[in-house]
């Protein structure tokens, strides 16, 4: 039998509720909620892929998330998009 086993960096529960996202951010973070990669998501909203990843990790910095990944997560348990 196996078991999994989920280890979480971040403490979710101080999440920062009441972040507000500019419309670029927003626009993002729904394309990302909705399974687009980062160069997807860039490519939807018109903008160089670099601008895209710079703006993610910059919204990751603020929220205190390791990755994209809990990025997205955080977005989804705080219903940002």
């Amino acid at each position: 039998m196996f078991a999994a086993v989920l280890s979480i960096d971040e403490d979710y529960s101080q999440s920062p509720t009441k972040l507000q996202l500019t419309p670029v951010e927003r626009a993002l973070m729904r394309l990302m909620v909705n399974g687009y990669t980062s160069e997807e998501a860039s490519a939807a909203l018109g903008m160089a892929p670099p601008e895209a990843h710079s703006t993610l990790k910059h919204l990751q910095t603020r929220c205190g998330v390791s990755n994209f990944t809990r990025l997205v997560v955080l977005a989804i348990l705080n219903a940002w998009v």
